[in-house]
């Protein structure tokens, strides 16, 4: 616990409350380790060598007072040659006191121009590595935490315990920190920010390991963190990168967490104990951990906006992000962006014994070892509105099936178009419900995959009573969908969804249910998943029910209307819309016509084109910017109207184009410079794009076993008069087939020799 009585503070100061934007004279003090002057800090040539004694200097000084620090490495205590590093010295930090702000970042006396200040080109680093013998690089995460060569690192590089708003730190490298001790000792390896409102802008934290809070431990506090970076950080328990505990609300804007780890939970963040928080435009990037690889909640509120989470993983519970609670805190989603996250359980979110609001956040291409591609839902009631759940997974690899898209007989290809779909995963493709209710309203389920049941969704809920009195929605557990999308799914056995055991009933209204297999079948089932109440809802094979259809949706490969689908305007006629949710998952207001759509999607057209208006706005920034029939955009061969229904393909990327008969040492994918292998198209190519392979033979390393990294990619022969060949000579299969898994993947005019 933290207690003030066991924070090492040299000095305590009155609070002068002097802001920095009323500050017309405030002093400047140099610090720069090169200088040769006088070190006294007045300038550049007379800039103090250590950083512990500019900061003794503000001390004294009238306030508001700015310390511009130049390029170098700078420790909390600088021990004489031979010395030992005490316990005592390792307590040492960098104090940093109210009114009072560092920059750092400048070139320095060794520059023609020591006020030139780039962050990123000048590292002003902060540093706990006392003795200067860290290994430059480490093997094990867990090195920066128990190494040898560690253990005479600083507890805390900086130390914040300042209640007001008046210190800032701006372009500083903060490393080398260990909080590998006991009491307080044990938080905040980078800095340690206590009952404080610190502003930290363009700030690294790089290399620095903790018990909890590896970069920065934030304690009942609201600091704000702009534009900050944190890198390979090390908690032996939680939080890899920031750690929040108890009452405050930080701020986390435009930050980037990259390799952050922790032993427990919260491989880069971590809130708990009553944390608010607010977490917009921030970035995490394979981060691990066994629980939570990106990010904890542990009874605790925080709102993450506009956030992207790819390819964190967890060993066991929710590759992107954990929430767990038995309190009233409930965290928000909003906006945010889960692709490639895996964990054992909940590809990208596990939530357990929780409220949670998920809304408008897109889940693609996150997987399960077991269960839940996408989310694990365990005694939770979360509410998911206006979500895209496309090509999540949950098992391993089991075969591939394929079935054509609803318009091949209309489109141009010789062989017809196929959509490739591998089986994949255990039990719910994109969510399992485990003795839980949650609410899924406006939301699109397209080309999940699971191994065994529900390739969509898996519900399930014991046959006897369960003693619900710890939970605050007592006896909910039967899943609600409403106005969703369930298509083009697949599993073993309930393509669309499976309920299992007696007490799985989950309710459907204004839902489409179609083009969902059963891979072990072979065959498109009526939609095979009992238990089910449903209404007003169109479902293959028919399903009994008030208002129920069963025709063709005519739907694009990620589940969204064609301008002629008879889901538009066919809904609920009693439907009224929702003040809470009156948006479909396009964020388009529902019910533009007489009555609302079936699904997910409900389908507007200003313009009357056949392009929906959120399509051309995506991609056009227009409601009014595509020609239906037009390709000038891209020049891949396809009008825009076959790249939204078709191949649900990018009409405004460029063509990457491969040839095999004339490599180019500058390869790069152009027409003028391609590239001499397949793999090196798939490698360069995003979602949607267009290949062009030239006739020739492709054989050898890059042209077999080829990995498609689960993108959704149109390979085609330039020329329809001569063959595009892939030759395995043996040494393995074309596709790596695992790699295509919830991947739409057209290949037109090649040739596949063994």
């Amino acid at each position: 616990m933290i207690a003030m009585n066991r924070i090492y503070l040299p000095i305590m100061l009155g609070l002068l409350f002097v802001t920095l934007a009323s500050a017309a004279n405030e002093k400047i003090i140099y610090v720069d380790d090169d200088a040769v002057g006088k070190n006294d800090g007045t300038s550049w040539l007379n800039a103090f060598r250590f950083l512990q004694d500019a900061l003794a200097n503000a001390n004294e000084a009238e306030k508001p007072v700015e310390i511009r620090v130049a390029q170098g490495i700078y420790k909390p205590y600088n021990p004489d040659q031979g010395e030992e590093i005490t316990l005592e010295r390792r307590e040492q930090s960098f104090l940093i006191i109210s009114n009072v702000t560092i920059k750092g970042g400048y070139a320095g006396v060794d520059n023609t121009n020591p006020n030139l200040r780039d962050h990123r080109l000048f590292h002003t680093i902060l540093s706990g590595d006392l003795s200067g013998n860290d290994p430059s690089n480490v093997t094990e995460p867990n090195d920066l935490y128990a190494h040898e060569t560690r253990q005479d690192n600083a507890y805390h590089v900086v130390l914040i315990n300042q209640p007001d708003e008046s210190v800032f730190l701006d372009g500083l490298v903060i490393s080398g920190g260990n909080a590998n001790g006991s009491d307080n000792a044990h938080f905040g390896g980078g800095i340690l920010i206590i009952e404080s409102y610190p502003s930290l802008t363009h700030c690294i934290f790089k290399a620095n390991a903790a018990d909890n809070g590896a970069g920065v431990f934030s304690y009942q506090s609201s600091p704000h963190l702009q534009g900050c970076t944190f890198d390979s950080g090390y908690a032996e328990f939680r939080g890899g990168g920031f750690s929040s505990q108890g009452p405050g609300k930080p701020n986390l804007i435009q930050c980037i967490f990259t390799d952050n780890n922790a032993n427990d939970a919260g491989g880069a963040v971590h809130f708990f104990q009553g944390s608010g928080g607010y977490v917009k435009d921030c970035t995490f990037v394979q981060n691990t951990a066994h629980f939570g690889g990106g990010a904890l909640s542990f009874s605790a509120c925080p709102l993450f906006q506009d956030c992207r989470f790819e390819n964190n993983s967890a060993d066991v519970r929710g590759g992107a992000v954990y929430n767990v609670t038995k309190t009233e805190f409930i965290p928000e989603f909003y906006g945010c962006h889960f692709e490639a996250n895996t964990a054992e359980k909940g590809g990208a979110f596990y939530n357990e014994s929780i409220s949670v609001t998920i809304t408008s956040c897109v889940f693609e291409r996150n997987h399960s070892g077991q269960s839940g591609g996408a989310i694990y839902n365990d005694h939770s009631y979360p509410v998911v509105n206006r979500c895209t759940f496309l090509g999540n997974t949950a098992g391993v690899f089991a075969g591939y099936n394929v079935f054509p898209g609803p318009r091949k007989l209309e489109h141009d290809l010789d062989p017809p178009l196929f959509y490739v779909f591998p089986g994949y995963g255990p039990d719910g493709g994109a969510i399992y419900n485990y003795e839980c209710g949650p609410t899924m309203l406006n939301s699109a389920f397209a080309l999940n995959c699971a191994q065994n049941l529900g390739g969509a969704i898996f519900n399930y809920a014991p046959r006897y009573e369960v003693p619900w009195s710890n939970f605050q929605q007592a006896g909910k557990i039967k899943p609600h969908l409403v106005n969703c999308t369930l298509w083009g799914n697949i599993a073993a056995w309930g393509g669309d969804m499976w309920n299992d055991s007696g007490n799985a009933e989950p309710n459907l209204t204004n839902c489409i249910v179609w083009s969902n297999l059963e891979f072990l079948s072979r065959r498109t089932p009526r939609a095979s998943f009992r238990g089910t109440n449903a209404s007003h809802s169109n479902i293959e094979g028919g399903w009994p029910g008030d208002g129920n259809i069963n025709t063709q949706p005519l739907l694009s490969p990620h589940g969204y209307l064609y301008w002629d689908s008879p889901c538009i305007d066919t809904g609920d006629p009693n439907f009224v819309t929702d003040p809470n949710y009156p948006k479909d998952v396009h964020n388009e207001e529902r019910k533009v016509g007489q009555h609302i759509d079936i699904g997910a999607d409900e389908f507007v057209d200003s313009d009357g084109d056949g392009l929906p208006d959120w399509w051309e706005m995506r991609y056009f920034n227009s409601i009014e910017g595509a020609d239906p029939n037009d390709d000038s955009f891209d020049g891949d061969g396809l009008p825009n109207i076959d790249e939204y229904e078709i191949f649900a393909s990018n009409p405004i990327s460029a063509p990457i184009y491969v040839d095999a008969n004339t490599p180019h040492s500058k390869a790069d994918g152009t027409s003028t410079f391609p590239f001499s292998t397949i793999q090196q198209a798939l490698d360069a190519a995003n979602n949607g794009d267009t290949i062009f392979v030239e006739s020739g033979i492709y054989a050898g390393v890059g042209n077999y076993n080829l990995d498609f990294h689960h993108k959704s990619l149109i390979l085609q022969n330039t020329d329809k008069n001569a063959k595009v060949i892939i030759d395995c000579n043996g040494l393995g299969r074309a596709i790596e087939p695992t790699s295509t898994a919830g991947a739409n993947v057209l290949l037109e005019g090649f040739t596949i020799e063994w």
